[in-house]
Order: C-alpha cells, then structure tokens, then sequence
C-alpha cells in the first residue's frame, strides 16, 4: 500500500518568528517537492506564539489570522502565501509587521481567488479568536491537552516523531525524513513486492 509509505510532516510556526523563516528558507523547496511528488503530505499551523507573549509582535497575530482567510477561500494559494509571509517578514521580530492592506496587497500578489473575500476576513479579523485557541491548544493550555505540542516556533513533527536537528540544514532535516520514514515502514506488514 503506497499511502503507507507517505510522510506526514506537520509544522508549527509563527510568521514574526525569525528561526522559522531560516526553516523555511532552508526546507521549504524540498519540502515542497516531496508532497508534489505524493512522497509527503504537509500540514501547516500558524500560530501566534510571539504574540501571546508580546502583543506588540503584530504580525505573530495578524500573519495567523490571514493564514487562515486564505486556507478558509483560497486553499490551493495557501503554500504561495506562506512563502510571501516570510519574504516579507520584519527585521525586527517586535516590529508590528505588514499592515492589514499590505498583507491583501501579498496575497493578491500569489494569484490567490476569492480576494473580496479575503480582505475582508483580514480587516474584521475572523479568525483571530480561532488564532488565539489554536496557540494555547498548542502550547497546552487548553483543557484535555496533555501536553505542548510546541515549546517553541519552528515544531516540526516527521510521522509523529519532533524534529530537534538544525534548522539551517536542509541535508540533515532530509536525512531524517528518510530515517523516520524507514522506521515506520519496518512497523507496518511488509507488502510483497510485485513482480
């Protein structure tokens, strides 16, 4: 069965977090080419960690909550969004970050559909109460959590298994996709090989 041998990675990140951007820059195209190739699927959670610590970290939370109009009305642009997140991430990570118009401007910029939608989702900030849950849930502060998904931003999580290599290194991140992968396919029953 081939869906038994898909990679599930899962990222947790936060758009004003400097380490993630680094993740990304480094990863991002592998990453890419792997799910393009039906080798991975990747799920992606913005979350607003740096603003829940500082609210002054604007594009913690802004960058969530227009993460999630475009995943809500345009799903298929979602992976050019984030890339454009991090192209645009401030220097200063306590900066307040793109404003709201300049965030539609960089979305409508990825070819994204459904703008008239999007923009305003961004400007009434629809889904900043689902950002906020999403962190504590997250972070473990929700009741019926067990414990922190996340103690920090980047979480990258390989088939259930947390990333803790370097996260400039792309060669070592894909070293141990490939060693995971390998460790869940010698849990599962052995297909016969055709032939």
């Amino acid at each position: 069965d081939s869906a038994s041998n898909v990679v599930s990675i899962v990222l947790y990140e936060d758009y004003s977090c400097p380490a993630c951007k680094i993740f990304n820059d480094a990863n991002a195209k592998n990453i890419q080419t792997y799910v393009e190739a039906g080798a991975a699927t990747l799920e992606i959670h913005p979350i607003e960690m740096l603003y829940s610590m500082n609210p002054g970290i604007g594009f913690s939370h802004s960058g969530a909550n227009a993460a999630a109009c475009v995943a809500n009305y345009s799903p298929d642009s979602f992976w050019l969004m984030n890339e454009t997140f991090y192209s645009i991430q401030p220097i200063e990570e306590v900066s307040g970050g793109p404003s709201n118009a300049e965030l539609v401007e960089a979305i409508a910029a990825t070819g994204a559909k459904n703008m008239d939608k999007i923009s305003t989702c961004i400007e009434k900030e629809k889904f900043s109460p689902w950002a906020g849950k999403a962190t504590a849930r997250a972070l473990g502060k929700k009741p019926r959590v067990e414990k922190p998904l996340v103690n920090g931003t980047p979480t990258v999580y390989v088939n259930g298994t947390l990333y803790q290599g370097a996260i400039n290194n792309a060669d070592e991140f894909r070293m141990f996709i490939t060693q995971v992968a390998g460790e869940s396919a010698s849990t599962t029953p052995a297909t016969p090989a055709a032939g």
